[in-house]
């Protein structure tokens, strides 16, 4: 399997966000930007999500990779389903969130 085809599964302190729990670690996950719009265009992550998070890895590598995910246990869940039901073959890898620099880039409610 290629590796963008990947999710990266992490825990990290959230940046300060209306989400931020303080020092409590938050489950994430995120692909490769590109793999990840073939199946959830940006447009949907507000109503789906709640937002997404940009994620860069740490330190920054020459090739310069931007991942796009969501934060929260439930969210990570759905995020993998939503993938899988929309075609996305992919192989989960839990990695060490240190590895990472995020971004929460969209503050948005989700539908009721």
């Amino acid at each position: 399997m290629q590796s963008e085809n990947k999710l990266y599964e992490y825990k990290k302190i959230l940046p300060h966000t209306p989400h931020a729990r303080g020092n409590q670690e938050t489950n994430i996950v995120d692909g490769g930007k590109e793999f990840v719009l073939q199946y959830i265009a940006m447009q949907e992550f507000g109503e789906l999500f709640g937002g997404y998070l940009k994620g860069f890895e740490e330190p920054k590598t020459a090739e310069h990779r931007e991942f796009i995910g969501v934060w929260g246990k439930d969210r990570v869940a759905e995020f993998k389903r939503i993938l899988q039901e929309r075609g996305a073959e992919f192989e989960s890898c839990i990695i060490d969130g240190n590895t990472r620099q995020i971004s929460v880039t969209s503050q948005q409610r989700t539908r009721q």
